[in-house]
């Protein structure tokens, strides 16, 4: 008789994991399309949104003609200038270290 208590009790604990699992799986899966269905919300700054005014800014633009202006030959001596020169790249360290322990390596030793 005990041996069918057991059996009953086995089988019980069966059926409430196979029940856990089902719903844990049926979660998984809702969370899942909500995730994937629902956009994501997009934050925007207020400015952003706000509306450009239709109106042109006299003094910004009285601003821009007062600006200085180069002449053609001018604008070419500076893209030659510009075109010829060529930036060298400061020494790294790793080459500066060589050249340290090269040179101090080369020194002779003293002999006692």
């Amino acid at each position: 008789m005990s041996k069918h208590s057991t059996i009953l009790i086995s089988r019980n604990y069966y059926q409430i994991a196979l029940i856990t699992l089902f719903v844990v799986f049926l979660w998984v899966a809702i969370s899942v399309y909500r995730a994937l269905s629902t956009p994501a919300p997009i934050g925007v700054d207020a400015s952003t949104l706000s509306p450009v005014s239709p109106t042109i800014d006299q003094a910004t633009v009285a601003s821009l003609s007062a600006r200085t202006q180069l002449s053609q030959s001018a604008a070419t001596i500076v893209q030659s200038l510009v075109a010829t020169s060529s930036a060298t790249p400061p020494p790294s360290p790793i080459v500066q270290a060589q050249i340290a322990t090269t040179s101090a390596s080369s020194a002779p030793s003293p002999t006692p």
